[in-house]
């Protein structure tokens, strides 16, 4: 299936376009795929990894909170970890809060150097963790 498939869900194409670049820069290869259909579409090809764009805060139906709540019972978890690089600042609570929900990673939209370190660590670890699989 899709084991080393890296999904971008984002609607924001300037963003969207710079992750690529990074990604590509470190040997990733990914899809930029749109909020509307990202369910659908991990549900279909399962990623390895899906990096959300959103935001905790945002309460309407597409926020980060409800897509993970939704991606949870698609039951996808078993095939497809999950990122959130967050639109506003994060504190620790609010990470937290994401983790609980089920990212496995929560990062600050505007990624540090170090965050970005951190983003290619984990989807690195987890290619390989379904690859040994």
């Amino acid at each position: 299936m899709g084991k080393n498939l890296i999904y971008i869900i984002s609607d924001e194409e300037n963003l969207s376009k710079n992750l690529k670049v990074l990604f590509e820069e470190n040997s990733l290869v990914v899809s930029v795929v749109p909020t509307r259909m990202a369910l659908e579409a991990i549900v279909n090809f399962k990623p390895s990894v899906a990096i959300c764009i959103n935001s905790l805060s945002n309460q309407e139906n597409l926020g980060a909170a409800a897509f993970i709540i939704k991606a949870s019972q698609l039951k996808v978890f078993q095939h497809t970890s999950f990122a959130l690089l967050d639109k506003e600042p994060m504190n620790e609570m609010l990470k937290i809060q994401g983790m609980t929900l089920g990212y496995s990673l929560v990062l600050n939209q505007d990624l540090s150097e170090t965050d970005r370190i951190s983003l290619i660590n984990f989807i690195n670890a987890e290619i390989a963790y379904l690859n040994a699989a």
